[in-house]
């Protein structure tokens, strides 16, 4: 049984074909698209119908504040088209899947590969920062990953705000 891991980043989309236990048996990479809603989704539909056949499910990591229970993109400064859709739920229709889709924000899918199989495997409590485009830290607590406020964790140099806006130096005149 194999799963379809592709990982969107702001210049190139990964993916790979992962065994249940890890394993890699096959992985590339495309340009994203970051045009428009349309060639991103004819870009990644493209790729899921090349191995949709093969998959038992498929797991997405997107930058951005993700709704990972939804398959939902709140915020993405690098992909602003995707923000407000129901991600899993276009794609399932789009590209005719008959197996799950999995969303969720890239910096906490790499925490949790580490947590499975790599550097986190057997903590308790940890965090991780994922350093790309874009700035991505998670955090576990006692072995569970947290979900909690996105605008704290997951996506960090994307924060909202709340229309809050940083106090300025006055300059003085010379």
């Amino acid at each position: 049984m194999q799963y379809l891991a592709i990982d969107v980043g702001g210049t190139t989309t990964k993916y790979g074909l992962v065994s249940a236990t890890g394993a890699l048996s096959q992985q590339g990479e495309q340009p994203t698209m970051r045009a428009s809603l349309a060639d991103f989704m004819a870009s990644l539909t493209g790729l899921i119908r090349l191995h949709k056949a093969h998959v038992a499910g498929i797991g997405l990591a997107l930058p951005g504040v993700i709704d990972s229970q939804q398959g939902l993109v709140k915020a993405s400064a690098t992909l602003p088209f995707l923000e407000g859709l129901v991600l899993g739920t276009q794609l399932t229709t789009a590209a005719d899947l008959t197996v799950p889709i999995l969303i969720e924000n890239d910096g906490n899918a790499a925490a949790l590969a580490e947590h499975w199989r790599g550097n986190l495997a057997g903590t308790m409590n940890s965090a991780m920062v994922v350093l790309g485009t874009g700035v991505g830290a998670s955090l576990f607590l006692n072995g569970q990953l947290y979900h909690g406020s996105h605008y704290v964790a997951g996506e960090p140099s994307f924060m909202v705000t709340n229309g809050l806006t940083p106090i300025m130096r006055e300059q003085t005149a010379a």
